[in-house]
C-alpha cells in the first residue's frame, strides 16, 4: 500500500517523470480495512459478500489500476 503513498509523493514533486516506483514486493499486499458498527451481524454479512465478491470477481484489482496507477492530471505522473 506504499505505493500509492509514494506515488503521490511523485507527482507533485518538481520532476515527477524523475522518479521510478519499482514494481517488485517485498512483502504480502495488505488489503485495506473497512470500519462498520459493532454487533450489526446483517450489515456485516452483506459487507463480507461484496468485499469477498470484489476481490474474487478481479473488479477490486481494475478499480485499484483505474484510481491508483493512471496518470495524474495535469503532470501526467504516475
Amino acid at each position: 500500500m506504499d505505493d500509492i503513498l509514494l506515488a503521490s509523493l511523485a507527482a507533485g514533486s518538481k520532476e515527477p517523470d524523475a522518479y521510478v516506483i519499482s514494481k517488485d514486493a517485498f512483502s504480502k499486499p495488505e488489503p485495506y480495512g473497512i470500519m462498520l458498527r459493532k454487533d450489526d451481524t446483517a450489515f456485516k454479512k452483506v459487507v463480507d459478500a461484496a468485499t469477498a465478491a470484489l476481490y474474487t470477481s478481479g473488479e477490486g484489482a481494475k478499480i485499484y489500476e483505474k484510481w491508483f496507477t493512471q496518470k495524474v492530471p495535469p503532470k501526467g505522473s504516475i
